[in-house]
């Protein structure tokens, strides 16, 4: 399809025809529906306000990036016009559903219409009402409540320049991944002032939320051409993981192994047949998925004779312990290679573990799938690593929570990883109060965003309490219980304020009750996870003491 202004120009002419001209289905009502009996209060985001800024917000994020990205003005305007017909598009489906369906809002019966006087004693369903009202366009409106244009409107905009700054800029800044962050919580915000202000029903809202999340992926997948030049789609991904799956176990009964270590030949065979697993990327690590990466401490041999030898030797054994690694949020890879060459001094090989923003704010889609998969792996190399230690960095604590709560629901991987597991080092732990405190630090420097996304986050933990702070609070509980029962370094300082002593004490104190042999390490003046950076001799000195005193 062609995006000309003529054909932009029809479409928000339909739209407008549609809103003022085309009245919605006239449906009855169950006199004891209390769902519909709510109070009038008004709009607190008028639509006329809201379709100006869904507008304005993300064509100025369009002009900065392609500013930025020195392109061209025809450009510019094909991806303005672009996010242009997604709206009206998204408005019109709005407004031809709200027409069809004619469900009435919330406010309707007491608030708007004035219409319980037709409920005489013995009336179950009153078939037509008057209401009572003298403005006509309330009157309209009372019957337009499936489904909510706020939250379509502002989901779609939102989920437009979040997909549009992940595939058009070509900067990993952290205040990028801010930014995509504040403008979905933004988003959101619409579509939840209808629903306190009960001019919707959260179906109404809900509904919304996903059309408009829907139609800006579809916009952004089928009309933009940056994406599809410049990416690999969604669908492109999965055929190349179904090609993968389908030869990566031929691939490696034809190969002779020579430059893969005996373990990750086992590893690699395992994996094939998990969920989780994806090809080797190197000869040294396993590139588990996204969030998961092993890394191992010896050079891989240099001979098919070699690789055999030491598989034989080893008996389906490493002979080397492991460490998990859940790293810090956003954490850089040069700052965890030196906590990794700290262990392959020492002989371990790393499982590294990450946790992004969305995973953390979304843990049911996120940081618990993240947690299973964490699960998954580790149980299948338990034959090859009988010696793990668990080193969690501040928002990895919450992370290795998860993994815990999953462990609390299958007693027999517990079982197995009570006996493999030696011991548990955590470093700057943050409770869950805390988190809008270090995720606003994690993301970004600038003291004035992270007051915004500071508020914004504890916002968000009011707001999707039972969709993320119950899960929190769950995580945050089976970390305290610490089902593994195994001996614990806790490492903190006086001047970190995400991860302060006193909450780490108040957790050593409860392992304590619970007979966990616990370790304790307070440095002075070092800020949150920057004590190895800071005491580099003192942090190796406490690492070497915790490892003797678990024999390893």
């Amino acid at each position: 399809m062609k995006l000309t202004l003529l054909n932009l120009f029809l479409m928000t002419i339909i739209s407008l025809l549609l809103h003022k001209y085309v009245m919605p289905y006239e449906r009855g009502f169950h006199c004891d529906d209390l769902s519909i009996s709510q109070p009038f209060h008004p709009i607190i985001i008028p639509m006329n306000y809201l379709l100006f800024f869904a507008f304005i917000v993300p064509v100025i994020a369009i002009i900065t990036t392609e500013y930025h990205q020195k392109s061209d003005l025809i450009t510019t305007v094909r991806t303005i016009k672009q996010f242009y017909f997604g709206l009206i598009l998204s408005f019109i489906l709005v407004l031809v559903c709200k027409t069809y369906f004619g469900r009435l809002r919330p406010n309707s019966i007491d608030g708007i219409c004035k219409a319980r006087h037709h409920c005489t004693p013995g009336t179950g369903y009153v078939k037509q009402f008057t209401c009572n009202n003298s403005v006509t366009k309330l009157v309209k409106e009372s019957r337009m409540s499936f489904y909510s244009g706020h939250s379509s409107v502002g989901t779609y905009s939102a989920v437009y320049v979040i997909l549009y700054l992940l595939f058009r800029s070509q900067s990993k800044n952290r205040l990028i991944y801010a930014a995509q962050l504040i403008v979905f919580i933004i988003g959101l915000i619409p579509g939840y002032t209808q629903g306190i202000n009960y001019w919707h029903h959260w179906s109404d809202i809900g509904t919304g939320y996903s059309v408009g999340a829907i139609t800006a992926y579809l916009t952004r997948e089928f009309l933009t051409q940056h994406m599809i030049v410049t990416t690999i789609t969604p669908i492109m991904r999965q055929l190349r993981a179904l090609f993968v799956k389908q030869n990566l176990f031929k691939l490696f009964n034809e190969t002779n192994y020579s430059r893969l270590t005996p373990i990750s030949v086992t590893i690699v065979q395992k994996c094939n047949k998990s969920s989780v697993s994806s090809p080797i990327k190197s000869v040294d690590r396993l590139v588990v998925n996204k969030n998961m990466t092993l890394r191992y401490c010896h050079p891989t041999p240099v001979s098919t004779q070699t690789a055999v030898d030491d598989q034989h030797k080893s008996d389906r054994k490493s002979g080397r312990p492991l460490v998990v690694f859940f790293a810090w949020m956003l954490a850089k890879e040069q700052h965890l290679e030196k906590y990794r060459n700290l262990y392959f001094k020492r002989g371990f090989d790393v499982l590294t573990v990450k946790t992004s923003p969305l995973e953390l704010l979304l843990p049911t889609r996120g940081s618990q799938v993240v947690a299973k998969n964490v699960m998954n792996f580790v149980n299948e190399v338990h034959d090859q690593y009988s010696e793990i230690v668990i080193h969690a960095f501040s928002v990895g604590a919450y992370q290795f929570g998860e993994v815990l709560v999953h462990l609390e629901r299958n007693d027999k991987i517990l079982a197995k990883l009570v006996r493999t597991v030696k011991g548990l080092i955590v470093d700057s732990v943050a409770d869950m109060e805390a988190i809008p405190v270090g995720l606003s630090r994690a993301v970004t420097t600038n003291s004035v965003l992270r007051v915004i996304f500071k508020n914004l986050i504890a916002m968000h933990m009011k707001v999707f309490n039972s969709v993320a702070t119950v899960h929190y609070r769950a995580s945050s509980e089976a970390y305290k219980n610490n089902a593994i029962r195994c001996p614990s370094l806790i490492i903190c300082s006086n001047k970190d304020i995400v991860g302060n002593p006193e909450a780490n004490r108040k957790v050593m104190e409860r392992w304590h009750q619970k007979n966990i042999d616990v370790q304790w390490k307070c440095f002075e003046k070092s800020r949150h996870v920057g004590h190895y950076q800071t005491y580099p001799e003192e942090y190796n000195k406490e690492i070497d003491s915790f490892l003797k005193k678990i024999n390893l």
